[in-house]
């Protein structure tokens, strides 16, 4: 946490203290936008959830507030969550995965606004009607407000998840369809071992690439190919053990292009990419004369498709219709 605060918060990052503003910078809405589309009804009561507990509290009987924990033991159960949220909110340099240290108080916050919310309505309902009204029927409206919001909550978070399968999947896809390298059957094990090792290049979506697990056996470390990227691209390990201790070479802390991790086109024998319609680079899947498509995906073309909820979210029949794919593919060179 101390780093991250250094880095990100007071500039600790850079030759001249820019810190991870060198990754790129978003502005407020950022994480108010990401949290609503994973979290939903839970993201709003949670953040809701302090002004809900300070103005709703107060109503409840003596009695039921002490059986909560005590006023002040739930605002302090949450303090916690907006002062990380503010930290993070501070920083230009703003990225989903810093958001999951939050989830466990904003859940907790939620929990407790719709418990308060219930009870004052019920104590509510209960006085308006005095002895008329019987404690099942009170009872049931609670449950079945709980039920409402849960099944709201289920209901966006599974379309939530969905859209992300259906949308954004391709890679996982392709790159699990990697055709795997092997030698002719009646090769030696002399000569399997000197054949060289399957070159896998990929271009513009080298931030999609998941993992190099997902590389066959045979293959060769992942090639990066310029594609119109200006930052620092990623490089492989040192050779174990090194490779734990060791200070690569070809490194900055400006975030600046390094030449020395691109590879040319000729070197590989298999590309992933995608063609997307507001893309200036050229496409290896569009290049069928030196290219063979071994397995492609629909992939959403976020910058062709206008509805913002057909993307955000799947909704039969009418996702498919609003929303626009490329394929997503991956190319093994022609003999």
């Amino acid at each position: 946490m101390a780093n991250l605060l250094l880095y990100n918060v007071l500039g600790g990052g850079g030759s001249e203290g820019e810190g991870a503003n060198l990754y790129g910078v978003e502005d407020y809405t950022f994480y108010v936008r990401n949290l609503l589309l994973n979290l939903n009804l839970v993201a709003l009561l949670g953040l809701g959830s302090g002004p809900l507990l300070a103005l709703l509290l107060p109503l409840l009987p003596p009695a039921q507030r002490a059986a909560r924990g005590g006023y002040t033991h739930q605002l302090l159960a949450v303090s916690g969550m907006y002062l990380a949220f503010g930290v993070f909110q501070s920083m230009d340099h703003k990225e989903e995965r810093f958001l999951t240290m939050l989830y466990p108080t904003l859940c907790l916050g939620a929990a407790l606004a719709l418990d308060a919310v219930l009870s004052v309505l019920s104590d509510g309902v209960a006085a308006a009607a005095g002895h008329r009204a019987p404690r099942r029927a009170l009872a049931a409206a609670t449950r079945g407000g709980v039920a409402l919001f849960v099944a709201l909550f289920v209901a966006l978070s599974a379309s939530r998840s969905l859209a992300l399968v259906r949308h954004y999947g391709a890679p996982l896809q392709v790159w699990s369809a990697l055709p795997t390298y092997s030698a002719p059957p009646a090769a030696t094990a002399s000569l399997q071992s000197s054949l060289p090792a399957m070159s896998a290049c990929v271009g513009k979506e080298w931030y999609r690439f998941p993992s190099s697990f997902f590389l066959p056996p045979g293959a060769g470390p992942l090639l990066w190919l310029r594609a119109g990227f200006g930052g620092q691209l990623p490089q492989p390990f040192a050779e174990w053990p090194r490779g734990l201790s060791a200070l690569p070479a070809h490194m900055n802390d400006r975030n600046r292009d390094e030449p020395s991790r691109y590879s040319e086109l000729d070197r590989c024998d298999v590309v992933v990419d995608v063609e997307l319609r507001s893309q200036a680079e050229p496409s290896a899947v569009a290049d069928a004369a030196t290219w063979e498509r071994v397995h492609c995906a629909p992939f959403l073309d976020a910058a062709a498709s206008t509805s913002t909820l057909a993307r955000a979210f799947y909704i039969p029949g009418y996702s498919d219709k609003r929303n626009v794919f490329a394929e997503y593919c991956v190319v093994a060179r022609r003999p």
